[in-house]
């Protein structure tokens, strides 16, 4: 039987006549099914469609206005 005065990271916390090594917990494997991907698949297409449409329909806009600030900035010039 070995001294436990000196432990390392992975001994437990035991009575020095007992040294014995705690054993190693993993972390759980979490396995994604077909279908949990088909859905986060669809609900990330359909946050980009929603973006995308948001920015086709701002972009008229965006336009005007700078089209608008560009006559601005000719005639302040001027």
């Amino acid at each position: 039987m070995t001294r436990c005065d000196f432990r390392t990271m992975r001994e437990c916390g035991c009575p020095p006549s007992e040294c014995r090594v705690q054993e190693r917990e993993y972390p759980p494997v979490i396995m994604a099914s077909v279908r949990d991907i088909l859905i986060v698949s669809a609900f990330v297409g359909f946050v980009a469609a929603v973006i995308f449409a948001v920015g086709a329909r701002m972009e008229p806009h965006l336009k005007i206005t700078d089209l608008t600030n560009q006559e601005q900035v000719t005639t302040w010039k001027k």
